[in-house]
Formats: C-alpha cells, structure tokens, sequence
C-alpha cells in the first residue's frame, strides 16, 4: 500500500466560508509537492478484463447468513467513464430495472418468481476501473422463482434480445427523459451536506474518472450526446457466454448459523432459523466460547468441515438443478468465510438462453408522460407575495421570541366529495420550488384498533402492500 498510496495521486477539495484567495493561499502552502515526490499515476487499462474469457460464463451458489433468495448477474464491459457526457450505460440500466408494463420485473410478477429487480454498473468505485466496468442486474426471487431460476435468466436474456434486434432504430427517447430528469434535479436539487460535496468532488477530480474541470460540478447531470455506438457496444457484450450468475439462497444452508432438524425446515418449507445480526451473534458467541475452552482459536474453514463431518441437517431445497447432500463440502472464501459451490453450466441450457424467442409479454416501455415541462409556479389561492399567512404566534414566556407568522399557509378545503374531502397546502410560494405531493387517506370502518384483534391490522397492512404493488407499473415511471 506504501506504493500505491502517494500524494500526487490523491485530490483534495476544500469547503470553507472564506473567500478563494485566503482558501487557495492556504491550501498551497499546506499541500503543495516538491517535484522529486511526484511518481506516475495509476492504471490498469492495460491489465485486461478480471476475469479471463475462457473462465465464462459462470454459475457460482453461495451460502447466505440471512434467509433470502437472490440472483445475481454480472457483465464486465468496457471502460465507460471518459463517456460521462453521454453515459450509455444508463440508458440500459433504465429499460432494464424498468418496473412498468412489458418490463423483466412485470413478467416475473405476473408469474410469481420474483419481488424486486434493479440494474446498472453504479456510481461507486467498485463498479468502474480504468480497465472494466462491471454491469450488474440483481433480482430477488420467490421459493417458486429459485425453483424456476432458468426460466428468470432465460427472461433476462430476451429481453436483451428485444432490445439488439433494434439495431440502429434504437428509440431515443429514453435518453432524452434521462436528460430532462436531470436537468430538473440539477436546477432544483437540494443543498448538499458539506462532508458529502467535498468528498464526492474529490472522488470526482481522480484522473481514473477524466473528468474536465469545468464538469466537475455538473457531470453527473449531463447528457449531452446519444451515442448509439457506444450502447450497442454495452449490448452485445450483455451477453450469454460472458455473463457471471451468482444464486444466493439460504437454501443451501447459512454460512457461520448451524442448521439443525428441528429448526432448518417448517412444515411449509419456509426457511425458519436466526437471521441478519442473530446468526452472527450466535456464531461470534461460539467461536469465543471454543477459544476460552481450548485456549486457542480454530480456522473458520477447519471449524465448518467439523459441523459438515458431524452431520449437519441441510434446509428443504427449492433449487432442482442442485443438491447440496450430494455436492460436496463448499469452497470458502479466504477473507470473509463466504461459502460457495463452483457449478459447471449445462451446454443445452445456455443453447436453449441464446436461441429462445422473446416472451410475448415483453416490450420496452412507453414514453413517460409524468415528467413536467413547465416549472412556472402558479399563483397561491388566499396568499400575499410570498404565500404567508397573518396568524401570529402566541409568546409562551414573556420576552421570548416569536415567529412573526406561520412559514406556511393552512390547507384550504377546495371541494367537498361524498364520501370524502379534497385539501390544498399552499406551499409552492413559500419555496420557490415546483413540487409535487399527493397524500390519500382512506379510513375503513372495518379497521379500529384492538389489542385483542392483531389480525385486522395485519390485514390492512397487506392490503396497503398489495395496492402499491398494483400501481408501481403506472406510477413507476
């Protein structure tokens, strides 16, 4: 790390309430560098991708420490971070963790696999180098979904499809929404914590990213040109044979939480056992209590093949294609004690990815007609200039200060529904900001609060769930 870590290649940005010329005096005089200390910078453009061609693709199952269900799939691509102002990355990563009609997460709902899918090479420093990106696409399943986990990948792989056979008819549109949504956060973003600026422009100023100084400050937010090139390149290397899967499930058991007879399985084959925090609390309290026995501590490794030799009892398996009885003692990870099983892909399986049509149900999705235009702020009912209200506080101790008047106005009913009420809070004046907030109330007669009833409760809880799901393909955009 001595070698790496040099002061020429770090980069500092300073946030303080002096002018330029004090803080740039400063500054100097504290970091400046003497020549004989400068050394090159740092890359690794010529290193190749991490992991060689011939090492893809690539099935890996993990043991969790909590009970969950989760696809992973990764892609190493070209280095996209000279391409900021034009970020075709994005413009993928938007058609797939699209949510609305026609998406992979739609489909997958409809049919019961999975709850959630998000997609995209990040904005963090492990997803970019100066060799690689690294596109990733994360979905949770179901039990059903783990059982059918092909048929999930296989989704994946045609909507990529749909999306190649465009060719040079790729729809531009979703990258002129991307623009204009981030025109409108920049214009009306909020101010950000100081910690947080100067760190992200420091990050920023790094030569991996090439940003110009004159981006610094808006980078993030341009999307000067569609480079129809460049996303066609990010396309075709979304591919079958370059792709690392990763299936982690606490169906294979959990990794440091011993599984027993009783407590691995329900009857209704759910996973039961210690989750999150429990399970590592357990497995800490039992590796100090086998220190302070013996005196001396034991490798995580040696420790886990002992709980595999004396018998351990492995949870309901919901995976078809993978038995962990038969499969043999688990890899570990040398640095976090992960276990993993290598699987070979079968031939016909990733024939039958590359050659299967498009699912019917799959489309790229509509046009975004939520995304506003028109930022004028209209003229708040009842209020002054600046939308105040004339109500003026009450002192509660004498001499001490009041507010002069309310910073906002109180609602104002502006039509009565049977059954119901329709309210304004005019607030749009008051901050100068042309925002947006829709609040539904509904109160049923059936629900009122019982200690001796919990299950209404839970009911309503499930049917607040269930109607949010049923929206997300129409507000989702």
């Amino acid at each position: 790390s001595r070698q790496l870590y040099k002061a020429n290649r770090m980069r500092l940005c300073v946030f303080g309430i002096e002018d330029l010329d004090s803080l740039q005096g400063a500054i100097v005089q504290s970091f400046s560098l003497p020549e004989s200390l400068m050394v090159p910078q740092l890359s690794f453009a010529g290193s190749g991708m991490p992991i060689a061609a011939e090492g893809l693709p690539r099935l890996v199952r993990v043991r969790p420490i909590k009970s969950q269900h989760t696809l992973l799939m990764y892609w190493q691509l070209p280095n996209q971070l000279a391409n900021y102002l034009s970020k075709p990355e994005c413009y993928v990563s938007s058609l797939l963790g699209d949510e609305g009609h026609g998406s992979v997460l739609s489909v997958l709902k409809d049919r019961g696999l999975a709850t959630e899918l998000t997609a995209g090479a990040g904005g963090d420093n492990f997803s970019h180098s100066t060799n690689s990106m690294i596109f990733s696409l994360e979905i949770d399943l179901t039990e059903h979904g783990l059982c059918e986990w092909p048929i999930t990948v296989g989704l994946v792989f045609q909507y990529l499809k749909i999306l190649r056979a465009y060719g040079d008819d790729l729809p531009q549109w979703p990258f002129e929404e991307r623009q204009r949504i981030a025109q409108m956060s920049f214009r009306f973003q909020q101010e950000k914590d100081p910690c947080d600026l100067v760190q992200d422009l420091s990050c920023r100023m790094l030569p991996m990213y090439e940003c110009r100084p004159e981006h610094l400050l808006v980078g993030p937010w341009r999307y000067d040109d569609f480079r129809l090139d460049l996303i066609k390149t990010i396309l075709d290397g979304l591919s079958v044979r370059s792709c690392f899967m990763m299936l982690v499930s606490s169906s294979y058991g959990q990794t440091c939480v011993p599984v027993t007879e009783e407590s691995g399985s329900s009857d209704d084959g759910s996973d039961i056992g210690n989750e999150g925090a429990e399970g590592e609390v357990d497995c800490q309290s039992a590796s100090h209590m086998e220190c302070d026995e013996n005196g001396s501590t034991e490798a995580s490794g040696a420790k886990r093949a002992r709980t595999e030799e004396a018998g351990q009892v492995i949870p309901s398996q919901l995976d078809p294609f993978f038995n962990v009885a038969t499969a043999g003692t688990p890899q570990i990870e040398p640095r976090f004690g992960t276990e993993f099983w290598e699987t070979v892909l079968d031939a016909e399986l990733l024939q039958r990815w590359e050659s299967a049509e498009p699912d019917k149900g799959l489309h790229v999705p509509e046009p975004n007609i939520f995304i506003p235009t028109d930022f004028s702020l209209l003229p708040g009912e009842g209020a002054g200039p600046l939308g105040a209200c004339e109500f003026r506080r009450q002192a509660l101790y004498e001499g001490f200060p009041v507010l002069a008047e309310h910073q906002i106005l109180p609602p104002i009913r502006c039509e009565e529904m049977s059954p119901g009420n329709l309210w304004h809070l005019v607030c749009a004046q008051r901050f100068a900001q042309p925002r947006s907030h829709v609040s539904l109330k509904l109160t049923s007669p059936y629900y009122a609060f019982d200690p001796r009833n919990a299950s209404k409760e839970v009911l309503c809880q499930l049917y607040g769930c269930c109607l949010n799901d049923s929206l997300n393909e129409t507000l989702y955009p």
